[in-house]
């Protein structure tokens, strides 16, 4: 209970987590503010594997539950969690798309800056911004594109 409780004070900073070092609810060590980032916002490869292959679910101005669904059936993931990466990468998308000057802005250094992401994280969500701005699609479960995938993904 005392853990939920903690991670409900706590999720308004995670969707913000600029705003996370600066928060007086409690002393975290920035060690473990990247591990709660990077953690809340690591998307699973199944996920965007399905994300990429059905169109028009990102941005998410109104995602249908069936779409949801869809993909929740398809990757064996709780529908909450499908529902978390989907407003990640929306939340993401829009405010970079708020917030850029033209194309001259970095995007790597706009996600390292304002979501405090580890490098790592960072590079993945470039990535993933890239392919989901282009309206990149790939077929949904083909096996030669899920190697290829992982590399488009920048993961290791």
């Amino acid at each position: 209970v005392d853990q939920w409780r903690f991670f409900q004070m706590l999720n308004h900073y995670l969707h913000r987590p600029e705003l996370m070092a600066g928060q007086k609810l409690c002393r975290i060590p920035i060690h473990a503010m990247e591990w709660m980032i990077a953690c809340y916002y690591t998307p699973h490869d199944a996920t965007i594997r399905e994300l990429l292959s059905k169109k028009g679910l990102l941005p998410v101005a109104a995602v249908r539950r069936t779409s949801l669904d869809d993909v929740a059936d398809a990757t064996n993931l709780p529908l909450r969690v499908i529902r978390r990466h989907v407003e990640n990468l929306s939340r993401v998308y829009n405010s970079f798309e708020d917030h850029r000057s033209g194309y001259q802005q970095c995007v790597f250094d706009y996600l390292l800056y304002s979501y405090k992401f580890t490098p790592h994280l960072a590079a993945r969500y470039t990535c993933l911004l890239f392919l989901f701005h282009s309206s990149f699609k790939i077929p949904p479960t083909v096996k030669k594109t899920k190697g290829a995938l992982g590399s488009l993904l920048c993961s290791d």
